[in-house]
């Protein structure tokens, strides 16, 4: 679900790289390319540092403050810290009056108007603890001159990206893969590990990516390097969250949530704006502007895609739009509009990207660019708030009496001739009742590969990472918490996986690289911290109450736009890839999913590939995100494999 608001605010949005080197193995003319191959990121200005083993390269994006005295790598007034660093941090208007006023720690006032000369002082201040002041989402690198440590500090949620790479002795980071890409001494050689969870969850996640030496730097962490190693430490995460404090009172709920969506709201519109809501007319995107029209007590821009000649919601987006007399555009595209997108998806991401919404959102942020530089969304209401239906089905296969019958159920689905029942039979395999419950409830909601099907379309190759990939998979089944003795139910876990993993992997991962292709910055008010951390204490049974989903959202929505409005179900604006595959992607089973080309790259079974061809052709269209997965991985791998 996407919900966007054009603003304009003080602000920088940016590509950031470094390096740190004793060995001296990273060239300056190196880190020049790394940083220039994220213009995109930054296309105003660049600017670099260097020491004699650390160097940062930093591409800017200015929004308001185009002063030099903004530019980065910045030095703090006591000059023992330089930084780095792309986000932003919404409250640093609060967090300046907290240093010595309007001053910074030295009693001087401050050179610039951006937030990065907050964050410096305060780290310069306070060292690491300062972060936990930090309302926003950030990719920060600050090198501490007197120490020679390099920090490398990401957002709670995973918003914003950081990869590193790291040899025992010398480490470089950056924005995108592109950038390290850049670095001769960097290996390049493929994680088969990292290909089978891509094949399984659509997206690389924990802290892989898909080259074995490059890693992110996790949500909610900091990383220390020094020339007495690698030190990881987690200063938030989603667990501490979940304690014995739960909110059980509707009214309660409602009048929280409702207060820290708004001022969530508010402080990413701090200034006098012109902004507006990209509308699909489902619950998220209508309350965002529902919202945010209240906020600012004027009428707003909306903006409404769809597909030609597919079912769409333009005609619901329309009747919310007049309710809240918004100024309303439409945005009808075809496949000729997604055509070319298609074959850069690779080069976005520098990685496999399974999800195909990710092609209406690169068409959102292309359009959405000829009006603004920056935008809210909606991303993380429907994890937070049980808004998807794989939560029903977790909590429904954790049913010992399902469990019980589960295999003769599958055996009858199997056997049937409608789609759907062979769809909804990987749900009560065997497999779903072990450590991988919940990422194979995951897989077979979002049509990828499930751990059986796997074993059915991966190379000999890739037996040994597919039974490697299989034991590391994280288990929410024992699940425990850091503190209480509160009960989480099946569906509760379900959320907390898809907040680790499917959230900032791919929703996130998706919206930071679509609109940063066209240098448009994406910001998120339902992932504010402070209404993350109320809603995980929310009890379930408000988010999924009656049958209704995302309740307590559409208990505050309603106060707005009656109920009326949003009775039938969500569609989205998924791509229509069963039909183009059907059609004007049909090529793409003789150039990359032909039986030869498969068996070529070894990474397929390639009569696995053709059965799950054929089966499609045959009127399984669900089979078709499976197809669209396997295109997507060997188009990167076409492109960007050197060894496996």
């Amino acid at each position: 679900m996407f919900a966007y608001i054009w603003v304009n605010y003080v602000s920088l949005m940016c590509g950031i790289v470094g390096y740190f080197s004793p060995g001296k193995i990273f060239s300056k003319e190196e880190l020049i390319r790394a940083t220039n191959v994220m213009s995109h990121r930054g296309p105003d200005d660049s600017g670099f540092y260097e020491s004699d083993i650390v160097s940062f390269g930093h591409r800017r994006l200015s929004i308001t403050d185009f002063s030099k005295e903004a530019d980065q790598p910045m030095h703090s007034r006591c000059n023992r810290y330089v930084i780095i660093y792309n986000g932003e941090v919404y409250n640093y208007h609060e967090l300046e009056h907290s240093i010595s006023g309007f001053t910074n720690v030295h009693g001087d006032k401050y050179k610039s108007n951006s937030d990065t000369e907050i964050i410096l002082e305060l780290f310069a201040k306070s060292g690491i603890p300062a972060i936990s002041n930090f309302n926003g989402m950030f990719a920060i690198a600050i090198f501490d001159k007197l120490k020679n440590e390099v920090y490398l500090i990401r957002d709670r949620m995973g918003i914003k990206p950081l990869y590193y790479y790291w040899d025992g002795k010398n480490c470089a980071f950056a924005s995108e893969i592109k950038a390290l890409m850049e670095f001769r001494a960097i290996p390049k050689t493929i994680c088969k590990e990292s290909i089978v969870e891509f094949l399984h969850l659509g997206a690389i996640h924990n802290h892989n990516s898909i080259y074995e030496s490059i890693y992110k730097v996790e949500p909610g962490t900091y990383i220390k390097i020094s020339n007495s190693g690698k030190l990881n430490s987690r200063y938030w995460n989603l667990e501490s969250q979940l304690t014995d404090d739960v909110i059980y009172t509707e009214k309660k709920a409602i009048v929280l949530v409702r207060e820290l969506l708004s001022s969530a709201i508010q402080s990413q519109l701090r200034s006098k704006v012109d902004y507006g809501v990209y509308l699909s007319g489902g619950v998220d995107s209508s309350l965002i502007a529902s919202t945010a029209s209240l906020e600012c007590g004027k009428s707003v821009k909306t903006f409404s895609f769809g597909w030609k000649d597919t079912p769409n919601e333009l005609e619901d987006s329309r009747i919310i739009a007049g309710i809240l007399c918004t100024s309303h555009h439409e945005f009808l595209c075809t496949f000729a509009d997604a055509a070319d997108l298609i074959e850069i998806i690779h080069s976005v991401f520098d990685e496999p990207f399974a999800d195909p919404s990710v092609i209406p959102s690169l068409l959102l942020a292309k359009s959405a660019k000829n009006f603004c530089t920056v935008a809210l969304s909606g991303e993380g209401s429907d994890e937070l708030f049980m808004g998807y239906g794989s939560y029903i089905w977790a909590e429904r296969m954790g049913r010992p009496l399902v469990r019980k019958i589960a295999p003769l159920v599958k055996y009858f689905f199997d056997n049937s001739k409608g789609f759907r029942y062979k769809r909804a039979a990987n749900f009560f395999d065997s497999t779903t009742f072990d450590n991988q419950f919940h990422s194979n409830i995951f897989s077979v909601d979002q049509d990828y590969f499930s751990l059986t099907d796997l074993g059915h379309i991966l190379s000999e190759d890739f037996k040994s990472s597919y039974s490697d990939f299989v034991e590391r998979l994280p288990s929410f089944n024992n699940y425990s918490l850091n503190r209480g003795t509160r009960n989480i139910n099946f569906a509760e876990k379900q959320s907390l996986h898809d907040l680790k993993f499917y959230l900032p992997n791919d929703l996130l991962s998706q919206a930071d690289r679509s609109g940063m292709h066209y240098s448009l910055e994406t910001r998120f008010p339902f992932l504010d911290h402070r209404l993350v951390e109320t809603a995980l204490r929310i009890s379930p049974k408000l988010k999924y109450r009656n049958g209704v989903s995302k309740y307590i959202l559409k208990q505050i929505l309603y106060q707005y736009i009656p109920e009326k409005y949003f009775r039938k179900p969500k569609q989205g604006m998924p791509a229509p890839i069963a039909g183009w595959l059907k059609k004007e992607l049909s090529y793409i089973f003789d150039e990359y999913l032909s039986k030869d080309k498969v068996e070529k790259m070894g990474l397929f079974n390639g009569q696995g590939v053709e059965d799950l061809i054929k089966s499609f052709k045959c009127g399984n269209d669900f089979l078709a995100k499976r197809i669209w997965t396997l295109f997507t991985l060997s188009q990167w791998y076409m492109n960007n494999s050197t060894s496996a």
